[in-house]
């Protein structure tokens, strides 16, 4: 059987039955693991499934996203690129030089760094993996928050960060997530302490941004940080269904123009000025 009629087989079974395994697989296809498994991962790339540990299902039995099944930051790093340059091209738009600036961890905000150089800020942030993408000439305050070290998410956590996050008030925060739902309004995370260091920082800032790729609509994590509405601006790309988003989210685009910051709200504005 060839790689184009094995998929379209796989395709088919996941549809009908919801979930296969790479053992009813490897046997009703008389073919090697190693060559359903590219399958499945290829499969996986445009959407039609999603792996587990012994097979695959249907996206919409997809598990509540939890840490266990979540990829290591360097493995979504070179996921979504442009979608996540425009997205920080346009949150960029509120930096003013003196501001207190909180970032969060996750890979979006690496493409946030090439705008927080052209200003002086002082930034807080719990990325280790942000830090490391840092210039030499940078000049600017940055405060990275101890705590416990935590691989998969290049990042420190814990009570330990929670409390010094505590000791700092901020003029904005630009936060990650790993799922909106919009239909609930729950920003979530995979992992409760992750998620409460979001929402500590959140509650030490005049304003709260959010910064995601249109991958993470109509996901969920195992914890809920936030709402929707506790944010000013939502930033996603082009690729979200603007009929079905709420008004404080902006979609952003290569093409898009303008100062984002004249459509703040009066009373939020006046608290940078």
């Amino acid at each position: 059987m060839v790689e184009k009629e094995r998929r379209l087989l796989i395709s088919n079974k996941i549809k009908q039955n919801g979930y296969v395994s790479v053992q009813e697989l490897i046997q009703e296809m008389n073919v090697s693991r190693s060559s359903v498994m590219r399958d499945l991962i290829a499969l996986e790339n445009e959407g039609v499934l999603i792996r587990e540990h012994g097979g695959a299902v249907f996206p919409l039995l997809k598990k509540t996203l939890s840490k266990k099944f979540e990829k290591p930051i360097l493995k979504k790093d070179i996921q979504n690129t442009e979608a996540k340059k425009n997205i920080c091209r346009e949150a960029a738009k509120l930096l003013r030089d003196g501001r207190c600036v909180f970032v969060d961890s996750g890979t979006t905000m690496a493409y946030l760094l090439p705008f927080l150089l052209n200003y002086e800020l002082i930034i807080v942030t719990p990325s280790i993996f942000l830090v490391r993408k840092l210039p030499e000439t940078y000049k600017c305050k940055i405060f990275v928050i101890g705590g416990q070290y935590d691989t998969k998410y290049d990042m420190v956590l814990g009570a330990y960060s929670t409390q010094l996050i505590q000791q700092f008030n901020f003029d904005i925060t630009f936060m990650s997530t790993n799922g909106i739902d919009l239909d609930s309004g729950s920003v979530t995370s995979a992992d409760y302490e992750n998620g409460a260091l979001k929402k500590v920082a959140m509650e030490r800032s005049k304003m709260n941004c959010l910064l995601a790729d249109s991958t993470k609509l109509n996901q969920t994590g195992i914890h809920t940080w936030a709402k929707i509405s506790d944010f000013s601006r939502v930033f996603v790309d082009a690729g979200s269904d603007k009929a079905d988003l709420p008004n404080n989210f902006v979609i952003c685009d290569e093409y898009l123009q303008g100062d984002i910051s004249a459509e703040i709200p009066l009373n939020e504005k006046n608290e940078f000025e």
